[in-house]
């Protein structure tokens, strides 16, 4: 099923604002399929409430900037067949440089043969339809994703002598929640009817997906879906015998130890490239930890062909390449002198490799790196961008915030024990703030 799916398309709308707003209520987009990002008719949800969405159009309304970690996780929710729509409308508020430079690549597509990304005049825009969401939620896809699910299975049914931990890791769009869902209802089958699985991450609307699937294979399977339950992350008491962590990269590395410790069957799933700081806590911190730690007490999956797109999806590597989910570097001279200093910001954005070779370097260097400090290095005038080694290649960088602005008495403090002094004025404040 997954390879008849259809490719997501780009399309970017020019005109009058007047005439973009006509050409979308002409198009009667469905409400509950339809996210718009931006503008005044902002839907204003969160990127970690968008994730386990499942969306036919998203509308991104650039003015003047556009939400880097929710347009993120909009583009991972988007279905196959689906259409990212991108307004340009004349006379509008000076765009950001990030702005622009996601409109330069846009339009560098536009004007290529393969027709990944078209421009299209708002009174000649139809929307095309989009893909079903998913067909039967109580079936497995494709083969790959039986595979999956029964490689999940297993340990949330079997019977260990110790805790066992299995670590799912997987790209947007590839099945994870699925699979899971299906393979908490098979392993149900196979447990006492009094035994549950609990499903728990840090919100439930990301679990939509895994819920939806699971309950549904219940009842097919003939399976009370109550004995699927979910509890937030901070209402889980204790370690319960078969329990699914999804998003298991943003906890706390000792929530994750004692769950391995204590839970018999403990399953943890993540995703690799997100808005979540794009699957760096997975490659930095989570996989050593558990490696370490677990030894052969841990087994890995990895699906990698999407199912929600085809293989060769253009807007997955639209993604990519607006969002530097991939560490990008070019290759240092070893013998060229080293070359310090800050990069000014127009030449950070218009120099792409140099973009996504400063990026890199900073989501190899902290986990917490999210799409949205990309667009901050280009936006911010107080941000400066530090780099160091080859022209053009740098070794090394880093972000300085210019800071000011504040009241010279209230810089002219000093710090004396417990209290503060200032200085200026001669008085003595106590802990609690009074003077």
């Amino acid at each position: 099923m997954s390879a008849a799916l259809r490719p997501r398309r780009t399309t970017l709308l020019e005109g009058s604002a007047a005439a973009l707003q006509d050409a979308l209520r002409a198009a009667d987009l469905p409400a509950a399929g339809t996210l718009r990002l931006g503008g005044p008719h902002d839907d204003g949800l969160h990127a970690n409430r968008i994730l386990g969405r499942d969306l036919a159009a998203v509308v991104v309304d650039p003015d003047p900037a556009v939400d880097a970690n929710r347009l993120g996780a909009a583009l991972g929710a988007l279905r196959g067949g689906g259409e990212l729509l991108w307004l340009l409308a004349e006379n509008r508020t000076p765009p950001t440089p990030s702005t622009l430079r996601c409109e330069r690549l846009l339009a560098a597509r536009a004007d290529r043969a393969d027709g990944a990304v078209r421009r299209v005049d708002p009174a000649h825009w139809r929307p095309g339809p989009a893909d079903a969401p998913n067909g039967d939620p109580a079936e497995p896809m494709t083969d790959e994703q039986r595979g999956l699910a029964a490689g999940l299975a297993a340990p949330l049914a079997g019977a260990y002598t110790g805790p066992r931990t299995l670590l799912l890791v997987a790209d947007r769009g590839r099945g994870k929640s699925a699979a899971l869902g299906l393979a908490c209802a098979d392993a149900l089958a196979g447990l006492p009817a009094e035994d549950r699985i609990v499903v728990t991450r840090a919100q439930r609307a990301g679990a939509a997906t895994l819920l939806r699937h699971g309950h549904a294979r219940c009842e097919r399977l003939g399976i009370d879906p109550e004995r699927l339950a979910f509890r937030p992350i901070e209402a889980l008491a204790g370690a319960p015998p078969r329990l699914v962590v999804d998003e298991a990269a943003t906890l706390p590395l000792d929530r994750i130890a004692r769950l391995a410790d204590e839970v018999p069957a403990l399953v943890l799933a993540t995703t690799e490239h997100g808005y979540e700081g794009s699957g760096q806590a997975l490659r930095l911190r989570l996989l050593p930890f558990l490696e370490t730690r677990l030894g052969s007490r841990l087994t890995t999956l990895e699906p990698t062909t999407p199912l929600r797109w085809p293989p060769d999806d253009p807007l997955e590597q639209l993604a990519a390449e607006l969002l530097h989910f991939e560490t990008g570097a070019r290759p240092a001279d070893a013998d060229a002198p080293p070359d310090c200093g800050v990069v000014p910001r127009a030449g950070l954005a218009e120099d792409e490799p140099l973009l996504a070779a400063t990026h890199g370097l900073l989501r190899e260097g902290h986990y917490q790196t999210r799409p949205a400090d990309l667009f901050r290095m280009l936006d911010d005038a107080a941000v400066r961008v530090w780099t160091c080694g080859a022209p053009g290649a740098p070794l090394a960088c880093a972000l300085t915030i210019d800071e000011g602005g504040l009241d010279e008495g209230l810089v002219d403090l000093h710090v004396y024990g417990s209290g503060v002094v200032s200085r200026r004025r001669g008085r003595r404040a106590g802990a609690d703030g009074s003077g």
